[in-house]
């Protein structure tokens, strides 16, 4: 990984530009950021996803 100092942990912020108005998400643009997630998840990243007001998975 990079250069990081003496007890810090690099975290990743995860967020994309959704394919509609007003930020609802297709089933693609979810299916991309939960796999930038997992990658950064499996090289030791700590990881958040932001999800737009309009759609959030789940809710």
């Amino acid at each position: 990984m990079g250069v990081e100092p003496e007890g810090v942990r690099m975290r990743v912020l995860v967020l994309g530009w959704a394919s509609f108005l007003h930020g609802e998400a297709t089933a693609g643009d979810v299916a991309a950021a939960e796999a930038v997630a997992g990658a950064a998840a499996s090289a030791g990243f700590r990881c958040d996803v932001a999800w737009s007001p309009g759609f959030r998975p789940g809710s």
